[in-house]
């Protein structure tokens, strides 16, 4: 294991990353579990054996699960129209678009983000109806249309709506899909308790690739790096920022942090990113 210590020391050394938690197991048992690096190098926190990262698109898992959870109960089957359940998404010709499709990112939704303005982008309500103002990109059903945000932000619509629209998303996922799962250390939202374990991203391949680099580097400057200050959880499942605890049991938070850095000049670059950053930044939404 020195040959593993050194060869990620020199990595956070050169800046190809921070910091890592690493945990080798033989044979089911445990023969390397340390802290290397950094948590916030600008900060100069270090890299402890709990602290907690983002894996953004984490978000996307869970949702799917929360509405296959909905299929089971039978509320709803994966050929259903979306538009049975919220009308309005029928605009602009997608009446015809599923269930099934949104999760298997097929019902021909853009992978930009809704237009909406930043401070309503942590509403779900708000974002939903605009996105049924959206048009398709392919014919639902016969090709993959990645929609991390959109596809996403309208199922976890659908669950709140069969759920009875009573509780948050945020809350559906952690009583019905969590808390029997026994992680008891996983919600949608920062906690209180996560707020000083929490690492902070940094992009270091800012190369073109099929999301903006620029949205992605200011997502990742938007983590406050000297005062960690607590904001309320969002309920949003499009929140793709995600923190996950390396131990094995460990918790998975889906976040929001108040932005520190100059934004891009265009905040519309930011619709191709996995996690729009207004969306963690912006106020906490009721629903």
């Amino acid at each position: 294991m020195p040959d593993l210590r050194g060869a990620i020391g020199r990595d956070v050394d050169s800046g190809l990353y921070d910091g890592a938690v690493t945990i080798v197991a033989v044979g089911g048992k445990v023969v390397f579990d340390e802290a290397t690096g950094f948590a916030d190098r600008l900060g100069g926190r270090v890299m402890r054996r709990d602290s907690v990262f983002p894996i953004f698109s984490i978000a996307k898992a869970i949702s799917a699960v929360a509405v296959l959870q909905q299929v089971e109960r039978g509320r709803v089957r994966l050929n259903t129209p979306v538009c049975e359940i919220i009308p309005e998404f029928a605009r602009r010709g997608k009446q015809r678009v599923t269930i099934g499709h949104l999760l298997c990112h097929s019902g021909g939704m853009p992978a930009s983000f809704p237009a909406v303005p930043p401070e309503k982008a942590g509403d779900l309500d708000a974002v939903v109806a605009a996105v049924c103002d959206v048009g398709l990109e392919a014919v639902p059903g016969e090709e993959v249309s990645y929609s991390p945000i959109m596809a996403y932000a309208v199922l976890g619509q659908c669950v709140r709506v069969l759920d009875g629209g009573g509780r948050r998303f945020r809350d559906i996922v952690g009583e019905d899909v969590l808390a029997p799962l026994g992680m008891r250390e996983t919600s949608l939202g920062l906690t209180r308790a996560l707020v000083e374990r929490a690492v902070a991203p940094r992009i270091s391949d800012t190369s073109p690739g099929l999301f903006d680099p620029s949205g992605l580097m200011w997502l990742a400057s938007s983590i406050p790096r000297r005062t960690w200050k607590y904001r309320p959880a969002v309920s949003c499942p499009r929140q793709a920022i995600s923190i996950v605890s390396p131990r094995p049991c460990g918790r998975a938070e889906l976040w929001r942090a108040t932005g520190c850095c100059r934004r891009p000049r265009c905040p519309s670059r930011l619709a191709t990113t996995l996690a729009r950053c207004p969306t963690i930044c912006g106020p906490t939404p009721a629903s």
